[in-house]
């Protein structure tokens, strides 16, 4: 089992540009921000739900052979977007959990792993208004990906009436209701956004469920294509106070990839992991498992959200601070001519304005003798325990790729640990 919360190392070596991730961005000229919010559930989901469930269990899912905690075979499309963001030194934060719907069930859903626990829209929404008490930077914008949950739900208890004898098109039109209603509650909920700054809102819709393996081929194959669609049309017809609504068409993209996979660099429409059976070739198929994308499929998605949203490039005067405390230490060990062996000198390092600090991270490299240690730390997050990495460099100056290759190691460390349990 992976019982290390791989997606909260990854999203801390986010924070200040280690982990590098390449998506190739689309041509068109994006709308850039001072921060950047997301809201959603599986589909967006960085690995929250992995941390949250490996403080309360243990054990973080989904484990093997998921990627550090997202529900796919790599990272997830608002991975790539944090990246952008991080390299240039601006917040960005991922509220999405896995398993997440846009209607709390009330009362627990039997079965649902997630039932009980704070992973929903209003929850996230309660995590946003916490963490901006007093509103956010100027140019903010929300990116919001719900209601596949929602309409599972759906389709199942649909299925389910039907199957009891209901009649056919009277549940059917009831699920098209229930589909209407969820949209036009995730519209109505999202009015909280306005009056905490939030200039802009991306607004994702969901691509036709009848497409994806779970249904495809199956009975249930055009009351999923119904469900969605009464969704999207919901979605389309409305908007959100106080906002730029500005709307991301997944199911047009979706049907590109039905139409031309190779578009997505995939040759299969097919599910990778089937019944805990996994497949050889998942970044050859659009989907990991029955409902979610693979890594290509999100690297495509990614490629155009960031088509529409940047972030403010950074300025070019942000490192000067880095080579004035590089400078200065070089000038420092000059001056101290022959050091004794014993001594320990520490340099910390940080960006013009202090980036790195203000998001809990301390970058220092230590000396002793001939030997240098470069150390990483950072703060406690959510209640989790403060993380440190510690990887010898060469010299006085940061090496920012020995700690990528140190992560990296570790983590197969772990897999092959996993592998022998």
């Amino acid at each position: 089992m992976k019982s290390t919360v791989l997606g909260l190392v990854t999203s801390a070596a986010m924070a200040f540009g280690l982990l590098t991730l390449e998506a190739p961005p689309a041509a068109a000229e994006p709308v850039r921000y001072e921060a950047a919010y997301v809201f959603g559930d599986s589909l967006s989901d960085p690995g929250n739900f992995f941390a949250l469930t490996e403080a309360l269990t243990g054990t973080g899912q989904p484990g093997f052979p998921y990627f550090e905690g997202r529900v796919s075979n790599g990272p997830v499309w608002a991975d790539y977007l944090e990246a952008d963001f991080a390299r240039a030194g601006l917040p960005f934060r991922n509220y999405a959990f896995a398993f997440a719907r846009v209607v709390t069930p009330t009362p627990a859903a039997p079965g649902l792993p997630a039932s009980d626990l704070p992973i929903n829209l209003t929850d996230q929404l309660g995590r946003f208004a916490l963490d901006a008490p007093t509103g956010v930077p100027a140019r903010s914008v929300a990116m919001v990906w719900l209601g596949a949950n929602d309409s599972f739900n759906i389709i199942s208890n649909t299925l389910t009436q039907i199957g009891g004898g209901a009649d056919a098109g009277l549940a059917t039109l009831a699920a098209i209701g229930a589909a209407q209603a969820v949209a036009q509650q995730l519209l109505d909920s999202l009015s909280v956004l306005a009056p905490a700054g939030i200039r802009d809102l991306v607004l994702f819709n969901l691509p036709d469920l009848g497409q994806i393996p779970r249904f495809f081929g199956t009975p249930a194959q055009m009351l999923a294509s119904t469900v969605s669609g009464a969704f999207n049309a919901e979605l389309a017809a409305g908007t959100v106070a106080g906002v730029n609504l500005r709307r991301f068409d997944v199911a047009a993209l979706f049907d590109e990839l039905v139409a031309t996979p190779t578009n997505f660099g995939v040759r299969s429409l097919e599910a990778c992991l089937v019944d805990a059976t996994l497949c050889l070739d998942p970044n050859d198929r659009a989907f990991f498992d029955q409902e979610h994308p693979s890594a290509p499929v999100h690297a495509r998605l990614g490629s155009e959200v960031r088509a529409l949203v940047a972030p403010i490039p950074l300025p070019a005067g942000v490192w000067m601070l880095l080579a004035g405390l590089v400078a200065l230490g070089a000038v420092r060990r000059q001056a101290r001519g022959r050091a004794r062996s014993a001594e320990l000198v520490s340099t910390y390092f940080d960006t013009v304005d202090g980036r790195l600090t203000r998001r809990g991270v301390n970058l220092r490299v230590r000396r002793k003798g001939d030997l240098y240690v470069q150390t990483v730390k950072t703060d406690p997050v959510e209640g989790f325990l403060r993380r440190e990495w510690e990887t010898p460099v060469g010299g006085p100056e940061p090496e920012l790729e020995a700690l990528e290759a140190a992560e990296r190691a570790r983590i197969a460390d772990v897999d092959a640990r996993d592998a022998d349990l």
